[in-house]
C-alpha cells in the first residue's frame, strides 16, 4: 500500500450505470469504415452515454452530453460530424475565396487538447474513402494557417477569433460546431453577449445557417447548465449519474508535518516500488506555477530515473508539446504541471495521479457551484447525486480512463481533513 503518512480513507469509485458497454456494436450506429477505425483505436462497443448520444448526434439534432473522463466524449462529436461529412459532397471553392472555410468546427480550450483531437479527427478521416481534410489552428501568433481545403478544423476560441481576424478562415459553411469542455467556454462564466458574437455562434455562421450543436463536458455547475441551456435550448441532455471513473481508486494520505516535498518524493519512491505502477507514468498537479517549478525541481533532484517534465502557463508551447509528447512515449515517467494539464488530455499509461495541494475549488467549496449531471430528459438527477469539485474530477481522470485501473493520492494536512472527507463522500 502506498502511504506518505497515514492514509486516511481509500476506495474505487462507484460504478457510473452509463459506463457499462453496450452489446451492439459501433457497425450498428455508423458506416463500417468507421467502425473500423474506432476498432483500430480499442473502441470496440459503445457504452451507454456513447450509444445514446450518438442516436441524437447522428440524427442531426442538438446534444449537449456529461459524462465522466475517460468515457469518450471525443467520439460524440467527431464520429456524427465525419459520418455526415462522407455523406455529402465538399463545397467546391469560390475562386475569390481566400482561407480555409470548414463545414465542421470543433472548439476546444487548449492548444495541448486541440493537437490531440485533431490526431483523432485525422484518424477517423483516412478511414473513409474520400478522406475529408482536418486542420488544427491552435498555436501562437503566427504558426501555420488551415489548409483551405480543410473541411473540418479544430481550433481554440483564441486563434479562431484571430485567424477570422486575418482572413485565414471564415466561418460561412459552417454546419456543424462542436465545443468539448463546453463549461470552460460557453458556461455561466462567459457573459450573454459574449457568447451571442462568438464565431461559432449561429448569427456569425453565413445568413441562412442552422447549425448542429454537440456540447460535451465532465462537470457542468447548475449555473453553467442554466446558462448552456438558455444559450442552447434545443440540445437534448445526454449524461449519466457517475462522474468519477469507475475503476479509480482514490487515497488520501495525512500528514503530520507542513512540509508536503518530502511525503511527495517518498510517495513516488514508494509507488515506483509497486510492479504494476512503475510500468506507468505518473502526474503531479500544483495549483500555481511557482510551487510547480519548486515541485519539479525537487522531483529533478530527487527522482532522475522517472526523468520529470514541467507544463504550466508559462512553459513555451514547445516544451508543452514536447512534455505531452514525452509522457505519451513513456520517455517521461513523471509530469509535474497545473490545471492546464487537468481538462481533456489522454495520457494512456499513466497510473498514478497526486494532488499535490487542495483544488482551488476545494479550498472555496464553501461557496463554490456544485456539479451535477441530468437525465435525458433535462431534469436534474436527486441532490444525493451531485458531484462536487471539478478541479478534482478533472486531475483525478488523467488516470483510469477507458475502463483502465488507476490511483489518485491527495496530500491532506489536518486543517484539510474534513474538506477532503467532503470530496472523498
Amino acid at each position: 500500500m502506498l502511504c506518505a503518512g497515514r492514509v486516511l480513507r481509500q476506495g474505487l469509485a462507484p460504478l457510473a450505470p452509463g459506463l457499462r458497454a453496450w452489446r451492439r456494436p459501433f457497425g450498428k450506429l455508423v458506416r463500417p469504415e468507421l467502425a473500423h477505425a474506432l476498432r483500430e483505436m480499442g473502441a470496440l462497443t459503445p457504452n451507454e452515454v456513447q450509444r445514446e448520444a450518438l442516436g441524437v448526434a447522428l440524427s442531426g439534432d442538438d446534444l449537449m452530453a456529461c459524462a465522466c473522463t475517460g468515457s469518450g466524449k471525443t467520439f460524440m462529436f467527431l464520429v456524427p460530424f465525419m459520418q455526415r461529412l462522407s455523406e455529402q459532397m465538399p463545397a467546391v471553392p469560390h475562386p475569390a475565396a481566400g482561407g480555409a472555410r470548414p463545414e465542421a468546427l470543433v472548439l476546444v480550450p487548449t492548444h495541448e487538447l486541440a493537437l490531440q483531437v485533431s490526431s483523432v479527427a485525422e484518424r477517423l478521416a483516412a478511414a473513409l474513402p474520400d478522406p475529408p481534410a482536418v486542420a488544427c489552428i491552435a498555436g501562437e501568433e503566427g504558426g501555420p494557417r488551415a489548409d483551405e481545403s480543410a473541411r473540418l478544423l479544430v481550433a481554440t476560441p483564441t486563434s479562431l477569433r484571430r485567424e477570422l481576424r486575418e482572413g485565414g478562415v471564415r466561418t460561412d459553411r459552417v454546419r456543424m460546431v462542436a465545443i468539448d469542455e463546453a463549461d470552460s467556454i460557453c458556461g455561466a462564466a462567459a457573459g450573454d453577449a459574449e457568447v451571442a458574437d462568438a464565431p461559432w455562434a449561429a448569427a456569425r455562421l453565413g445568413p441562412d445557417a442552422a447549425p448542429q450543436y454537440v456540447l460535451t463536458t465532465a462537470t457542468v455547475s447548475e449555473a453553467d447548465q442554466a446558462a448552456i441551456r438558455r444559450r442552447f435550448p434545443h440540445a437534448t441532455r445526454v449524461s449519466h449519474r457517475g462522474v468519477m471513473p469507475p475503476s479509480l481508486r482514490q487515497q488520501f494520505h495525512l500528514l503530520p508535518r507542513a512540509d508536503k516535498l518530502g511525503p511527495l518524493v517518498q510517495l513516488l519512491r514508494q509507488s515506483d516500488e509497486d510492479e504494476w505502477m512503475r510500468t506507468g507514468e505518473a502526474i503531479v498537479f500544483c495549483n500555481e506555477t511557482p510551487l510547480a517549478a519548486e515541485v519539479h525541481a525537487k522531483a529533478a533532484a530527487e527522482l532522475t530515473g522517472m526523468r520529470p517534465r514541467l507544463l504550466t502557463e508559462e512553459t513555451s508551447q514547445s516544451q508543452r508539446v514536447a512534455a505531452v509528447e514525452a509522457v505519451r512515449a513513456g520517455e517521461c515517467r513523471l509530469l509535474v504541471c497545473t490545471d492546464i494539464a487537468s481538462r481533456g488530455l489522454d495520457f494512456p499509461g499513466v497510473r498514478h495521479v497526486v494532488s499535490f495541494d487542495l483544488p482551488l475549488d476545494v479550498a472555496s467549496c464553501a461557496r463554490a457551484p456544485t456539479f451535477l449531471c441530468t437525465s435525458s430528459t433535462g431534469a436534474p438527477w436527486p441532490r444525493g447525486r451531485r458531484a462536487r469539485f471539478g478541479r478534482y474530477i478533472h486531475r483525478a481522470g488523467r488516470t483510469a480512463r477507458v475502463g483502465r485501473p488507476g490511483v489518485v493520492s491527495c496530500l491532506v494536512q489536518k486543517h484539510e481533513i474534513d474538506l477532503y472527507r467532503a470530496l472523498y463522500q
